[in-house]
């Protein structure tokens, strides 16, 4: 029981931190009791079937409720884990259980916050897991440097209501997000700025960007799962495929992510095509397909683009938007 104690003194239960900044901003108090709470556990099995098994019997918990054991300030953690498995059973995993993403799309910068209760409440009710939504940067910073969050564009608030429902929550930044929306989300502002070209490794496009989503991530870091929150995901780029193949462009993205403390599963999201997967994805990314029909073959030219982790529309279009003078959009059944 000495011995277990002194093992289990080394683990701490907390399922949110996962860096150095986040151990450090425990307390030592709050450290030292929650070892002692493990440890206790760890003594009552090792009570009934010794050092060694209790130790096995942890790691067999550990493994059956999905939490990962890593390792900060010399110190290891259970922190909660959303996974894509891959090989000949591929599914999404969330804490060690097969989850199947259930998710409806819900705009906050559409629907006025007092909305979101009817709104979450009718998405539960039809079955749905997890919400998505869109960033929309030209809302966001409608003048160089001056960022709002506030009202309908308080998207941790949006991300918090999705939670007390029980949804988890998909987030799509952009920059650039289509949407049938103004400039496809890009602020107005952009063009004024000299040699300024979108969604490439341009020097002043990337600053730009960079900056808005340091103040965004500030919003939404708190709310993803591994912190506590909702957030099992989020999208890098949109659609780049249909746009470029610039695959360094893309990873640069990527790394603002890393670098701003997102640790959650990426993804991108492609129309089904070869060229347009191989042009939007990002080796060791996870890839989903979009699309209005057809899924059979959507999935399949996925599979034959080499994806072999789970399958997942990003987008699965129920309509389409009309042009100006063009004949209305209809869809058969």
């Amino acid at each position: 029981m000495v011995m277990t104690l002194i093992l289990g003194i080394k683990f701490i239960v907390k399922p949110v931190m996962t860096t150095k900044e986040a151990m450090e901003s425990v307390s030592p108090q709050k450290r030292f009791w929650q070892s002692v709470i493990c440890s206790t556990l760890i003594g009552f099995i090792c009570g009934f079937i010794g050092a060694g098994g209790g130790m096995m019997m942890l790691l067999i918990l550990t493994s059956v409720l999905g939490y990962e054991l890593k390792t900060a300030v010399g110190t290891s953690v259970f922190i909660m884990t959303f996974t894509a498995l891959t090989g000949a059973v591929s599914h999404f995993v969330i804490d060690g259980k097969p989850t199947k993403i259930v998710s409806g799309a819900v705009h906050y910068f559409r629907n006025l916050p007092d909305t979101w209760d009817d709104i979450f409440a009718k998405l539960v009710a039809l079955g749905c897991n997890c919400v998505e939504t869109y960033c929309v940067w030209n809302m966001h910073e409608k003048k160089p440097g001056e960022y709002d969050f506030s009202g309908m564009l308080d998207i941790r608030a949006f991300l918090e209501k999705a939670k007390t429902y029980g949804l988890y929550a998909i987030v799509r930044p952009g920059p650039y997000i289509c949407a049938e929306w103004e400039f496809g989300g890009l602020p107005w502002w952009l063009q004024n700025i000299p040699n300024m070209e979108i969604r490439c490794r341009n020097q002043a496009y990337m600053e730009r960007f960079s900056a808005y989503l340091a103040k965004l991530f500030a919003q939404v870091r708190p709310m993803l799962y591994t912190n506590g929150g909702n957030v099992i995901m989020m999208q890098v780029e949109n659609e780049y495929g249909s746009y470029g193949d610039d695959t360094e462009y893309l990873k640069a993205v990527e790394a603002i992510y890393r670098e701003n403390g997102l640790d959650c599963l990426l993804f991108t999201s492609d129309g089904p095509s070869m060229t347009m997967l191989s042009g939007g994805t990002i080796p060791g990314m996870l890839p989903v397909v979009n699309f209005g029909s057809h899924p059979k073959e959507s999935f399949d030219n996925l599979r034959a683009f080499g994806h072999t982790g789970p399958l997942m529309c990003g987008e699965f279009w129920c309509g389409w938007f009309d042009h100006w003078y063009e004949e209305h959009h209809t869809r058969t059944p």
